[in-house]
């Protein structure tokens, strides 16, 4: 019985003996395991930074002359130390939002992943163009005279030697004056000093510059373009030219107006395609001979053109005095239909947009002509027929006034070219040097578009004379019948106002266009006063310069004061 007892207990013990050694062993695992999730460092969670916010560079392009600064206008979140500021080359510097230019060219800034300013930089030594054509003589405005073209500068980027073609070029200034405008044809497409951000093309322009002694019309006239129109504009330089050795004074070198992937880019009708519905580049030019091969007519004899203040204008534009634009369509190869297509639609968009602000009255193509062949054919083939153009335009049943004339015009396009003129003053632009195009291929808008601002040595005076035009009061909206019939709409003053108050902010009141005249006449002094004593001129540039700059400030403020309130 004992034995038994003694049995059991020990049994107990065991058991007991067994039953604590599995509580510590689970006693240890629990323990290893709190031990494990306290002492073992998790991965660190991080908030990943957050991408900088792309910041908006309100000023689109500039002018600065070699040495200067200039603070861009720019929109952020605020935290200005988040912005990386980048150049796309060394011609400036940029830290902060102020920009430096070191040298002859051009740079795009950029503010994070922002939209580009593209600064370009005036070498304050003068570049040279030097044109050698082995002895030929330069005979006339037609035709090319094989040529080496070399171009020298302080940025040996942009010095080049290159085959071209050199011939006269211009109007007035070619008839009238011993010094002569060029126009240069690369034999392969060729950039010039940077000019229109590197862009390559074939043919560019010296402008003589003769019937302006402040060099600073045509000048001031494309910096305030890039200033303003979202459109092509011609870019710049003041150069040296020299022909076979033989110095010929200062010119501005710009570019040809031309329809170009680099320039005006539309699908040429004839040189790209013989298709009528495609793109089409028109140039205001009363001031030649009317030539049917090239040149047609938008009349508006029978028309009562209203100026803002309800007046009839009574202008005479053209040869023989008649009221009428002389649009000479400016492509190569096209064909007589192109030619009639292109001359029917022109006169279909100046009908509405005469009947939607005259008449309230909305009319609209009858075919559609845009990106469609067949429907072109059609709206050449009826307008042939007899009535003109009327043929090809109805009654819209679904779109107002104002909408018939937005669906044939780009609006934006010609508010930026209006505020544009309404400054410069030109009084070439109503009946010459005036440009328009249209793009009616698939790719294109199908839209009437203003751009391509070309020929102001004759802005900011009156016509041949050192007299300049008032300061205040409207100009262009009195005298170019474009613009006259879009500012006689209500809708469209207002869009002007709107426009003019953001880029007069986006440009601090165009400050370095105003900068760049005086910059200029101070760096190339010297240049100016031999080009003065080698032709003649009446007038020190400097003088001329200054007076140009006054009259231009006093002219923006007077705009702004009609469109900023």
């Amino acid at each position: 019985m004992l034995k038994r007892i003694l049995s059991c207990l020990l049994s107990a013990v065991l058991l007991f003996s067994m039953f604590a050694c599995t509580r510590k062993a689970e006693s240890n695992t629990e323990d290893d395991l709190t031990t494990e999730e306290t002492t073992t460092t998790p991965e660190e969670t991080t908030t990943p930074e957050p991408e900088p916010e792309p910041v908006e560079i309100k000023t689109k392009k500039i002018y600065l002359m070699e040495g200067e600064s200039y603070t861009l206008n720019y929109e952020s979140d605020g935290n200005d130390s988040n912005i990386e500021w980048s150049s796309s080359t060394d011609c400036v510097t940029v830290k902060d939002g102020v920009v430096t230019a070191v040298k002859g060219g051009y740079s795009k800034i950029r503010a994070n992943w922002g939209n580009e300013c593209i600064v370009y930089v005036l070498s304050k030594k003068m570049p040279i163009i030097s044109v050698n054509t082995g002895g030929q003589s330069i005979q006339d405005r037609e035709n090319y005279v094989s040529c080496q073209v070399t171009v020298y500068s302080d940025n040996d980027d942009y010095d080049l030697t290159a085959a071209a073609g050199i011939r006269y070029r211009g109007n007035s200034t070619f008839n009238n004056f011993a010094k002569k405008p060029y126009r240069i044809k690369f034999n392969s497409k060729t950039n010039l000093l940077g000019m229109n951000a590197g862009a390559e093309c074939k043919s560019w322009v010296l402008l003589a510059e003769c019937y302006d002694d402040s060099f600073s019309r045509n000048a001031a006239a494309y910096s305030l373009a890039g200033a303003i129109l979202d459109e092509y504009s011609s870019d710049f330089r003041y150069v040296k030219v020299y022909i076979n050795g033989e110095y010929k004074g200062v010119y501005l070198l710009a570019e040809q107006s031309q329809i170009n992937s680099n320039r005006v880019d539309i699908e040429e009708a004839g040189e790209d395609t013989s298709n009528l519905a495609s793109g089409y580049l028109f140039e205001v030019n009363a001031s030649d001979p009317y030539d049917s091969t090239k040149t047609f007519k938008i009349y508006h004899d029978g028309y009562d053109i209203l100026k803002m203040n309800g007046s009839k204008f009574t202008g005479a534009y053209g040869v023989g005095g008649e009221r009428a634009h002389f649009m000479t369509l400016k492509n190569d190869g096209f064909s007589h239909d192109q030619l009639m297509f292109i001359k029917y639609y022109l006169r279909g968009v100046f009908e509405i947009m005469y009947q939607a602000t005259y008449k309230n009255t909305a009319y609209e193509f009858k075919y559609d002509i845009f990106g469609n062949q067949e429907e072109a054919a059609k709206f050449l083939a009826a307008c042939s027929d007899g009535n003109d153009y009327w043929n090809g335009l109805i009654k819209s049943e679904t779109k107002t006034p104002r909408e018939a004339f937005e669906a044939v015009v780009d609006v934006d396009s010609l508010v930026k070219m209006y505020i544009f003129s309404e400054i410069i003053c030109n009084g070439d632009a109503p009946w010459k040097s005036y440009y328009l195009w249209t793009d009616l291929s698939e790719g294109g808008s199908g839209k009437l578009t203003f751009g391509c601002p070309w020929d102001h040595d004759g802005a900011i005076v009156n016509w041949n004379t050192y007299d300049y035009c008032p300061t205040e009061g409207y100009f262009d909206a009195n005298g170019n019948v474009w613009h006259m019939i879009a500012m006689y709409n209500g809708w469209f003053r207002e869009l002007v106002r709107e426009e003019w108050k953001r880029v007069y902010e986006a440009n601090n009141g165009f400050e370095t266009t105003l900068n760049m005249i005086s910059s200029v006449s101070k760096a190339y002094e010297s240049e100016f006063v031999k080009e003065k004593q080698m032709w003649n001129r009446q007038y020190a540039q400097s003088y001329q310069a200054g007076l140009t700059r006054d009259w231009l400030a006093k002219r923006i403020a007077w705009m702004q004061k009609e469109f900023g309130k």
